[in-house]
């Protein structure tokens, strides 16, 4: 009995001891009478720095060893200890998604690394008043102005270069300011957004790394600048990685250097993509399965870079193959249409905005497939509103402007655009129309519904020059105007320079009416030319018999 209560007291006291090591040591436990030595195996080295071994407690060596402290009383010699190659991130490149590069070379001694504590920061003011303000720390916090944000995330992300001294920080800091030409404000970018950089050597890595972007490249400094402030990872990127990215750009795609740096610099998740598991399938996929040409395929990533981002099996192929091809029984010629006129159609989250905006125009305004793919194919750009304002616009024609529902289906297939306009735009529009052509409100909704494209027509630059010329060619009869108009409406949708001037002007040379322009300006040139000769030999016939019959 004795020897089974012995057993379990000593189990318990085993689990106790477990778990203060899985828990760490507190303010609490640090005092607790453990002695120190015993605290101090086998802990992370803040922990040792910080409260159970010594009194001397910061961040400053939060991650520094005791063999690593010594170099902070001589500056000169500081980087010779802590030089750190290039960061190979994506060095196998295998990553296909899209996600944010973390250092995985943060120098520590102990694999049981964990952040500081809030706590463990305010320390940094007793250290300053302890004599000892030439640290990094203050360094980037009053001279370079970062928040406390920043200082935050440089503690999670680069707390080994809280570390090192001003000076060799700020070693650092100056040759990306000298060699790119960058102010305060660009610095404070740069290190915010990529906090490891402080890890990399000045010239080792930092130096050797702009060199090589300046040269791979061919970037001027103005050019550097612009990519390494969009980008600030190609820094820790090594030389075999970002050259790979680089061949793929100029020799797979057939990209300039120059193009590339735009590329880069418009979109900067280009640089954490893989070459072989991301870059490359998805140009396979837009070349063998789209059949684009290289160069469509080239003119595309101009307009949106963003293409080759999107995951083919999560992305591409649902939105192309499933929704436009199968779904709306679109052709693939089509599609490659609206994915050259609109590439970023392909930006669009298919469940939460495609697929809504899909089933309104088919459920609730009742078109076919086969009719939503026409409207996509002529106007793709109607999936940049929203679903919302797209109801709006509907619901304004149909019980503002007192539109049918075949009505206003007829306008939205003719007119797809309409649904990107105002509500007060459009009856800005219907105003101007009934104003200059002295036209009713029935007399309107008839033109309109017969031209929609009249909606999405500029009043100052289209329609009032037709109607000024239009006045002009008839003796300023501003009825028989009105009549052609009503007669046909799709009169004032061609163009005035190309179409209605060149006819009704050979109209007026032959002393024809001018209203029988709504009869020729359907026509082909061709048939025009023919037509208006029978009607020139039909009236040439017509006033020589009148003037026989008056002879007799």
């Amino acid at each position: 009995m004795r020897r089974s209560l012995s057993t379990n007291f000593a189990s318990k006291i085993i689990w106790v001891v477990c778990l203060l090591f899985l828990i760490g040591p507190t303010k609490g436990f640090a005092t607790c009478g453990f002695p120190h030595y015993y605290l101090a195996v086998h802990r992370p080295i803040r922990w040792r720095a910080f409260g159970c071994c010594g009194p001397f407690q910061s961040v400053l060596f939060a991650n520094v060893s005791k063999k690593q402290r010594k170099p902070l009383k001589n500056e000169d010699e500081y980087d010779n200890e802590l030089y750190v190659e290039a960061l190979d991130l994506d060095a196998e490149d295998t990553e296909t998604e899209i996600v944010e590069i973390t250092d995985e070379n943060d120098i520590h001694d102990d694999e049981e690394y964990s952040p500081l504590s809030k706590a463990e920061i305010v320390s940094l003011e007793t250290l300053n008043a302890a004599g000892l303000p030439g640290v990094s720390y203050f360094y980037l916090r009053n001279e370079l102005g970062l928040s406390e944000e920043a200082m935050w995330r440089i503690t999670y992300q680069a707390s080994s270069a809280l570390g090192m001294t001003a000076k060799t920080v700020r070693t650092k800091v100056e040759v990306l300011r000298q060699r790119m030409s960058l102010s305060d404000k660009d610095i404070r970018s740069i290190l915010e957004r990529q906090p490891t950089i402080l890890h990399l050597h000045a010239e080792r890595n930092i130096g050797m790394k702009l060199d090589f972007l300046t040269q791979e490249l061919d970037a001027d400094t103005q050019s550097l600048r612009e990519l390494v402030l969009a980008a600030p990872s190609l820094i820790n990127y090594s030389d075999t990685n970002l050259a790979r990215k680089v061949r793929f750009f100029t020799k797979h795609l057939g990209f300039t250097m120059e193009e590339c740096r735009h590329l880069w610099t418009a979109e900067p998740k280009l640089v954490y993509a893989g070459v072989q598991s991301g870059l490359i399938p998805r140009m396979k996929f837009f070349l063998n399965e789209l059949r684009l040409r290289k160069d469509q395929l080239r003119g595309i990533i101009k307009k949106n870079p963003r293409l080759l981002l999107y995951s083919v099996d999560m992305n591409l192929i649902p939105k192309l193959v499933f929704h436009l091809i199968l779904t709306l029984n679109m052709e693939p010629s089509k599609v490659r249409k609206i994915i050259i006129s609109y590439p970023n159609y392909l930006d669009y989250n298919l469940d939460e905005h495609i697929l809504p905006i899909t089933r309104y125009f088919i459920q609730d305004l009742e078109y076919s497939s086969n009719e939503f793919s026409v409207i996509l194919y002529k106007f793709p750009r109607v999936m940049t509103n929203s679903l919302r304002r797209i109801k709006s616009v509907v619901g304004y024609l149909r019980y503002q402007v007192g539109l049918s529902g075949t009505q206003v289906k007829r306008l939205l297939y003719q007119s797809p655009q309409i649904v990107s306009l105002r509500n007060e735009h459009l009856h800005q529009q219907i105003e101007s129309l009934q104003l200059l052509f002295d036209l009713s409100d029935e007399e309107v909704t008839r033109v309109m519904v017969a031209m929609p494209t009249l909606l999405v027509l500029s009043v100052s630059k289209n329609l009032e020059p037709k109607r000024t010329y239009l006045f002009e060619a008839f003796g300023d009869d501003r009825a028989a105007v009105k009549a052609a108009v009503l007669r046909l409406p799709t009169l004032l949708g061609y163009s005035l320079e190309k179409r209605i001037r060149p006819r009704v002007e050979a109209i007026l040379e032959r002393k024809l009416d001018p209203s029988i322009i709504t009869v020729g300006i359907p026509m082909t040139q061709d048939n025009f030319d023919v037509w208006l000769m029978r009607k020139t030999n039909k009236m040439e016939l017509k006033a020589l018999s009148m003037a026989k019959s008056r002879a007799t």
